[in-house]
């Protein structure tokens, strides 16, 4: 026999609801978007439902919203004492610290409303069914009303005046210039390049308030950090060794930091998704660091449909949350016939670069050194590309440092073969010398900075030389290209 409607449980989430009024509490920005997302029915308790009512009352004549205010709000509708009085109204308060993840909690209350409703149409239609005299107009009425979609809030428009008037809004940024805040970046590169060492040193500088690479300045806050790819063993000498490199360099930081590991893959979908944002809005954490990409996505990552999908996720959790999040990415492997620019080296399909507002790309240098390419930025202009240094000061610290920009100091050499070799790939394993020399004008290497280094990737057989006609052209070695022809 099918269970009776009417006996189920609503659903519904009262803490939620707490969480929601107590922030609505706190300041008025968090009241105003409460009240956009929220009516007063959408709350299951009746005493939600009244101080919701108060709130909306205070909020309407302009009067100051706190716990004074709306106590008296209560008293003359008296109803102070129904909603548990003054000793809940504090209760309310204390259910969160803050009042950033208002939105996120006023999502679940509004999504419980919604199956509530849906329920009581569905036992409408029920008791219409069982009633013989009930016409079938009526029944199709009311079936039809059932598979509508919830009705949804309206859609918040904004003029040209309201947007094109005041001041320029600022960027806020968790990595000055490198990492937006509220966005979502990608740190790139081969394997075993140093994006692991890169993100936990970036995790504990935002934890710690320090700056990252000892060079850019970060807004200080809680971590999180999601890595599916190393063992514990791993995990923990890495930290621990990075931990006395940065120690070693600020003496007066505590290993206390507010930054927690989750040592597992975890699958940023469904359930998976849930129990992030339940953790984020637990721990108040602002930065997200995942380790890998590819272990956190159900889809394929060379599919753009997928892709899309997995990152309106990450989106959702923003959007509830206020977070922002750095992944960890392999680069493809390389392929002379293909383009190999920061921008075209992540694995997987296209639309991960597309959907990205930052991406930082690293290339090996020569010795413990790394070549930074800042490769897309939405909301600044892109850094030059700058040489960092990840480096065991002794067998218990490892340091990682900005060492300067790839053309100002000793590294030009590495970076101009970078970008030949790029070059050369780029047209297909093969170009002639005025090519390598426009491109490197293009990223600001001198010409003779271009003959230096050309010579030098000779004699390290990186690359071979070919004359063709009055043209001297460089190859990538076992390209296979030019053989037969004259040199």
């Amino acid at each position: 026999m099918a269970e009776d409607l009417s006996i189920l449980t609503p659903p519904q989430n009262l803490e939620a609801e707490q969480c929601t009024l107590g922030s609505m509490m706190i300041d008025r920005s968090a009241l105003e978007k409460g009240l956009g997302v929220l009516s007063v029915h959408d709350f299951y308790l009746e005493s939600h439902q009244k101080v919701f009512e108060a709130l909306t009352s205070l909020a309407e004549r302009s009067e100051p919203v706190d716990i004074v205010s709306l106590q008296e709000e209560l008293r003359s509708k008296q109803q102070l004492d129904a909603v548990g009085g003054t000793e809940y109204l504090m209760q309310l308060l204390d259910t969160v610290p803050t009042s950033a993840h208002l939105e996120y909690y006023a999502r679940i209350v509004e999504d419980k409303s919604q199956r509530r409703g849906l329920i009581k149409r569905a036992h409408e239609l029920a008791q219409a069914a069982a009633d013989a005299g009930c016409p079938k107009e009526r029944l199709s009425e009311l079936a039809a009303g059932l598979l509508e979609a919830p009705a949804s809030r309206s859609l918040v428009t904004l003029t040209h005046a309201e947007l094109a008037s005041g001041e320029l809004p600022s960027i806020e940024w968790v990595c000055e210039n490198l990492i937006p805040a509220g966005g979502i970046t990608v740190i790139g590169g081969d394997s075993g390049v140093g994006k692991s060492w890169v993100a936990v040193h970036l995790a504990q500088c935002v934890a710690a308030g320090l700056p990252f690479l000892g060079e850019f300045a970060v807004t200080p806050g809680k971590v999180l950090v999601v890595d599916a790819e190393s063992s514990l063993n791993l995990l923990e000498r890495r930290l621990k060794k990075l931990f006395a490199g940065l120690k070693a360099q600020h003496p007066d930081v505590s290993e206390g930091l507010p930054l927690t590991f989750i040592p597992a893959a975890l699958r940023l979908s469904g359930k998976g998704l849930c129990q992030l944002a339940a953790l984020i809005v637990q721990e108040g954490a602002a930065l997200i660091v995942v380790d890998p990409l590819i272990h956190a996505c159900d889809g394929e990552e060379n599919s753009a449909e997928s892709m899309a999908a997995f990152f309106e996720g990450i989106r959702e959790i923003q959007r509830q949350t206020g977070s922002t999040f750095v992944f960890c990415h392999h680069s493809r492997k390389e392929s002379r016939l293909a383009s190999n620019a920061a921008g075209q080296m992540l694995r997987g399909s296209s639309a991960i670069r597309g959907i990205l507002d930052s991406h930082i790309f690293l290339r090996k240098l020569k010795g413990d050194k790394l070549l930074c390419e800042h490769d897309k930025s939405r909301y600044a202009e892109l850094l030059p590309p700058f040489v960092i240094a990840i480096a065991d000061q002794d067998e218990q610290s490892t340091t990682v440092r900005y060492i300067g920009e790839a053309e100002g100091e000793a590294d030009k050499t590495e970076f101009a073969l970078t970008v030949i070799l790029r070059t050369v790939a780029d047209a297909g394993g093969a170009a002639p010398r005025k090519t390598l020399v426009e491109q490197g004008r293009t990223e600001g290497i001198p010409e003779r900075t271009i003959n230096r280094v050309l010579t030098l990737a000779c004699e390290r057989k990186e690359l071979t030389k070919e004359r063709r006609g009055m043209e001297v052209w460089y190859k990538l070695p076992e390209t296979g290209l030019f053989d037969g022809e004259n040199s």
